[in-house]
């Protein structure tokens, strides 16, 4: 597995910025990314390669974009009390503007900003009827996870075929 060193510049290091930026901007009157969650605490880490090799099995032939060598792994409900913090998916869906990749990296950005080092990221892929989508992943102690962050529900990894996948 090949990973970008820290200063290099890369897509995934640029992702990364970008998301903590946008974390940290007021976006909307109401800003979306601010939580009254608190980080959690990391009891687990996995490294690199391991989740390299993880979501190699939950994608299809994916492109993998590691930018980090260890990641925290999520404790198991950490994540359903963020999704019912976080007004992501109250969002009104704007078609190219607002649209499944802008509220993938919204989420993405506000798990970030609180928990940098978090085991989750942005997938690209195809959705049961083979149009292209784009959706968060995660890596929790129960293993990886697609989640829809217009609505917080469950993916099923069968059924949505990542072809690129960003943390």
């Amino acid at each position: 597995m090949e990973m970008a060193a820290a200063n290099e510049p890369s897509f995934a290091n640029w992702m990364k910025v970008t998301c903590r930026y946008l974390a940290g901007q007021e976006l909307f009157p109401a800003n979306p990314l601010v939580t009254s969650v608190q980080p959690f605490d990391v009891t687990h880490t996995i490294t690199g390669e391991e989740l390299h090799k993880e979501l190699l099995n939950a994608g299809e032939s994916p492109e993998i974009h590691l930018l980090d060598q260890y990641y925290a792994v999520l404790p198991v409900d950490y994540l359903q009390g963020f999704l019912e913090k976080n007004s992501v998916d109250s969002l009104q869906w704007i078609k190219d503007y607002r649209d499944c990749d802008n509220m993938a990296l919204y989420l993405w950005a506000a798990l970030n900003i609180i928990n940098p080092s978090a085991a989750f990221g942005l997938a690209i892929g195809t959705t049961p009827s083979g149009s292209w989508h784009a959706w968060n992943v995660c890596r929790d102690e129960s293993g990886v996870h697609f989640l829809e962050p217009q609505n917080d529900e469950e993916l099923n990894p069968a059924e949505y075929r990542a072809k690129i996948f960003i943390l």
